[in-house]
């Protein structure tokens, strides 16, 4: 897509990305870690 005059705003994502780690266990295990968290 070329500039288009009269707009002054770069293009920006709006929401910031999430970090999640990758889920390596067992979901029940998680679950177990975050409840005694």
């Amino acid at each position: 897509m070329s500039d288009r005059p009269g707009r002054s705003e770069p293009r920006v994502r709006k929401r910031r990305p999430k970090v999640y780690p990758l889920m390596t266990k067992p979901r029940n295990e998680l679950r177990k870690q975050f409840q005694s968290a």
